[in-house]
């Protein structure tokens, strides 16, 4: 379990690696989809047909969060990333396809706060003062980042090169971090920071706050591989004991290059 964690820590360090290196492996995955389509498309060719059963892909989406504390506030573009496979059963010869699949989520959450947890207050936001002791303190960043592992299935219309569909997700929580960079706040007893040193980028996990499970709909539609995507969730993702009820709306783009 340790060893498990460990490395989704570094994966949510490394994720503007990652999502850059994404990026590019969809780009080439695009033109490699289109050259695999042009000189593959009988259908009594196998490897086609399998081809054609696996959809990849990723979203980007703004998060619109719901119930958000005024502690909180607002402070940047609240963005998440996920990335996801899915494999498409057709539906008799219709032109409907069930798509179960697996997937990981990154939710954001910037604000002008910081979530923490300590013996005194328990879990909760942390608002980033003005200034301290007559110190004046100036941050540029203090976002919370919430890490799931997802199971989507969809019911997907598919004609031609248009496509549309819907579906529930569930996901599972893997992780909880907060990140700060800014001017040091308050002491710190582990990295001996005092209140006005440069905090030049500071991960925090923050653990037993989000609820383990979440679930909500979503839905798809688009042309070729670029489509408009919106997720809606039922559940909330902090725990009771946490007192924030924020649970997110998404709206964003999808990139399925292959679909």
């Amino acid at each position: 379990m340790r060893v498990f964690l460990y490395l989704c820590t570094k994966f949510i360090l490394n994720m503007k690696r990652i999502i850059v290196l994404s990026i590019a492996v969809l780009c080439v995955g695009t033109l490699l989809a289109q050259e695999t389509s042009s000189r593959s498309k009988s259908r009594f060719n196998p490897d086609y047909k399998t081809f054609k059963k696996i959809s990849i892909g990723t979203d980007f989406t703004y998060d619109i969060w719901q119930n958000m504390p005024d502690v909180v506030g607002r402070k940047g573009f609240n963005r998440s990333s996920s990335f996801f496979g899915t494999y498409n059963f057709q539906l008799g010869k219709s032109n409907f396809y069930a798509c179960p699949g697996l997937g990981f989520n990154f939710r954001n959450i910037y604000g002008k706060a910081l979530l923490q947890r300590d013996s005194v207050n328990g879990i909760g936001y942390v608002p980033v003062p003005k200034e301290v002791n007559g110190e004046k303190i100036s941050y540029k960043k203090a976002k919370t980042t919430l890490s799931y592992i997802e199971l989507p299935i969809d019911l997907r219309y598919s004609y031609k090169r248009f496509q549309a569909g819907v579906g529930i997700k569930v996901s599972c929580n893997i992780g909880v971090m907060s990140k700060y960079k800014g001017d040091q706040f308050k002491e710190d007893d582990i990295t001996g920071n005092v209140v006005g040193s440069h905090v030049k980028e500071k991960w925090m996990q923050v653990p037993d706050i989000a609820e383990r499970f979440q679930f909500g709909a979503q839905v798809r539609i688009g042309y070729s591989w670029i489509h408009a995507y919106g997720y809606y969730s039922f559940t909330k993702v902090f725990k009771s004991k946490a007192d924030i009820e924020m649970y997110p709306i998404s709206v964003g783009i999808s990139v399925m290059p292959f679909r």
